[in-house]
């Protein structure tokens, strides 16, 4: 059996992407994606919204940008990746981010379901509770 290090997520953007360069001029997009969970208070089921940050590169990151927007269903399949950095109080601090291997649009905010779009890299519910 072969490991992997693979977290697929079904979310909304929670804002348009914002592609930038880096300085070796790769392209680069971060964006937060809400997604849908539930857990348990008590005897009731609460559901709530987790904010998963995303990091998109080169054409993936160019592509998102294009074609994706503030609200739409995306599906995404990525890599986890941890990093830390100090605060002003020099607290260590740690980031989670998910990299971006593949995505697909799945739905329009607002509209009926998208044709799906694929990432050019690859080869091939009820969301009344979201802040958007």
């Amino acid at each position: 059996m072969s490991l992997t290090n693979s977290c697929r997520f079904t979310g909304r953007l929670g804002q348009d992407p914002d592609l930038q360069y880096t300085p070796g001029g790769t392209a680069i997009v971060k964006v937060g994606l809400a997604v849908k969970g539930r857990r348990k208070s008590g005897d009731e089921w609460i559901d709530e919204t987790t904010w998963v940050n995303i990091t998109a590169f080169g054409r993936q990151a160019e592509t998102l940008h294009q074609v994706a927007n503030k609200g739409d269903l995306i599906q995404i399949d990525t890599e986890y990746q941890t990093s830390s950095y100090e605060d002003e109080e020099e607290n260590t601090r740690y980031r989670h981010d998910f990299i971006v291997r593949e995505w697909n649009l799945a739905a329009r905010k607002g509209g009926p379901s998208a044709e799906v779009q694929k990432s050019e890299e690859t080869d091939d519910q009820d969301d009344d509770h979201l802040p958007f």
